[in-house]
């Protein structure tokens, strides 16, 4: 889907503010993990065929 709208970055907006304490809460574990591995999958699967790396912060 990026490819096809010409996207090259990805930026999560969570809008804690507006939401109770759980659910941020389980806003940010789902976002750990099912989301996160699943961008950096595609970002290293896009650096073999492109040359080019993504660091991650720790």
């Amino acid at each position: 889907m990026m490819e096809l709208l010409g996207l090259k970055r990805f930026y999560l907006h969570l809008p804690i503010a507006s939401m109770p304490h759980k659910d941020v809460l389980k806003a940010i574990e789902i976002y750990g993990k099912e989301v996160v591995p699943k961008v950096k999958k595609y970002f290293k699967d896009k650096s073999k065929l492109n040359d080019f790396s993504i660091k991650w912060k720790a």
